[in-house]
């Protein structure tokens, strides 16, 4: 098979491969490379789970520690340096997995968390003696172009950067200065008068996604970005133009084509057989028969996200959903490891308060074996991303898509009072969806179900707050069984 090799921003570094054009490579081995790969992803992403964000930062030594997994990791399963061939194999399974990734935002983004990891743990190692900082400048020209990047003067400093911006540090009177930025409100400390040859100066565009959590100054159009900070803007150039091109291939004519090539077709489904094996491995914990009939209501009250317990609240309320909102809780059901016995037998006890027996299994009963494969063309139907819920605009008496964005603030307001939030908490999660935040709200709201979690996470899908949520449960479980009694 000939495989166009494309410019791969994940080995800029690498430079005697940029040149690269064509190879030939058969089908069988590029799908072993793909299936191997997935598997170094899941295996890195386990061992990313097992440590919270905020241990890395206070101990060096866990981050040290977890990159040292990592690519022992992706070295067993052939993911980590090698020679010149290594890296056109490298190349050819990066872009066929992001074909295949590229059928739904869910996919596009559990994809991006995969690569993500492998693309920090690359640069780390390759810039970590790159004390100079010319190498990561170097990827940078590479990636936006000479004009893209430059450092700054000493008369663009003085000239450019208000001296308002560059406050004297009262707590020490040694001549050290902060710079204040559009992001978060911790300071950074500069030591010394030439603190100006630390910072670039790029075109706003180029830090669009990072910039609000930096410590960065704009000004007519640029960003002035601190050297520590330019890696995380690395990261962002590159996530951002993958995402775009993956998004690309979902309306592209020629992926529609490459869907009626059957060998290719088979070769996606295995990569996604793979994937699906080794994510049920990941909440192979879990009580298989935790979510039932029976304990949808408290399960709803304590692990699901909004749109989920509102369709839950509606159903046992008016006993009815409209299609929209039955696809939606009924997807959620079976992703969520609901036996389709339970997810028949629930509906059924909520529907049967308004219709007989009868007209529930004529009316309803097809469509829910329908979306558990087993009707139709048994396709593995997956719960909707919250992209997807975020695009529906439901009518009147219908409750699907996300509540977060689709009420009003009077009417979300009551609805989060009606189930107990704190005043300060329902204004700041109004704040969110008026500033048309609704996944940052999703993720406030997963952090007040979850107390004392230093997860990060970013809820991109109602499946991924719920197990997320029941993830944490077992680990306060686990801590207090294991937890010696106090004498």
């Amino acid at each position: 098979m000939q495989k166009l090799i494309l410019e791969y921003e994940a080995i800029l570094y690498i430079e005697p491969y940029l040149d690269q054009q064509t190879e030939e490579i058969n089908k069988r081995d590029l799908l072993k490379m793909c299936v191997d790969r997935i598997k170094a992803y899941q295996r890195v992403n386990q061992l990313y789970s097992q440590f919270e964000e905020t241990d890395q930062l206070k101990d060096q030594s866990k981050l040290i520690d977890l990159y040292s997994k990592a690519i022992k990791q992706y070295t067993e399963y052939g993911c980590y340096k090698g020679n010149d061939k290594f890296w056109i194999e490298d190349n050819a399974a990066h872009f066929f997995l992001e074909l295949a990734y590229s059928d739904s935002d869910e996919r596009i983004n559990e994809f991006i968390r995969y690569q993500k990891q492998l693309f920090q743990i690359r640069c780390e190692e390759q810039l970590k003696n790159d004390e100079t900082n010319d190498r990561l400048i170097k990827i940078y020209k590479q990636l936006l172009g000479d004009d893209q990047i430059s450092n700054i003067s000493k008369q663009e400093w003085e000239e450019d950067v208000p001296k308002q911006l560059r406050l004297f540090n009262q707590v020490d009177i040694l001549g050290k200065h902060v710079i204040l930025g559009t992001g978060k409100s911790q300071l950074r400390i500069f030591n010394n008068a030439n603190i100006y040859q630390k910072f670039f100066k790029t075109p706003f565009q180029n830090v669009l996604y990072s910039v609000s959590s930096l410590h960065t100054y704009i000004r007519n159009g640029f960003a002035y970005i601190h050297v520590d900070e330019l890696k995380n803007c690395l990261l962002d150039l590159f996530l951002g133009r993958m995402k775009k091109r993956m998004q690309s291939h979902q309306n592209k004519y020629q992926y529609e084509e490459l869907k009626k090539d059957k060998d290719l077709m088979d070769m996606f489904m295995k990569i996604q057989q793979t994937d699906s094996g080794m994510l049920s491995q990941k909440y192979q914990n879990f009580e298989q028969d935790s979510l039932n009939a029976l304990t949808v209501r408290q399960q709803a009250k304590d692990h699901f996200p909004l749109c989920m317990e509102y369709l839950i609240d509606r159903l046992e309320s008016n006993h009815h959903l409209r299609h929209g909102g039955r696809q939606q809780i009924q997807l959620f059901f079976k992703s969520a490891g609901m036996k389709i016995s339970e997810t028949v037998k629930y509906m059924k006890m909520q529907f049967q308060q308004k219709i007989s027996e009868q007209e529930f299994d004529k009316q309803y009963s097809y469509n829910i074996r329908h979306n558990y494969g087993l009707e139709g063309k048994r396709e593995n139907y997956q719960c909707y991303s919250c992209t997807y819920n975020m695009k529906q605009n439901p009518g009147n008496d219908e409750y699907h898509g996300c509540p977060i964005k689709n009420f009003n603030s009077d009417v979300l307001e009551k609805y989060l009072k009606s189930k107990s939030y704190e005043e300060t908490d329902i204004k700041r999660l109004i704040e969110l969806k008026k500033g048309n935040h609704f996944q940052l709200a999703c993720t406030e709201i997963w952090h007040l179900k979850n107390k004392e979690s230093s997860n990060t996470l970013i809820i991109d899908n109602p499946i991924v707050f719920y197990k997320e949520s029941l993830n944490h449960h077992k680990k306060i479980q686990l801590k207090v069984e294991t937890e010696e009694p106090k004498k």
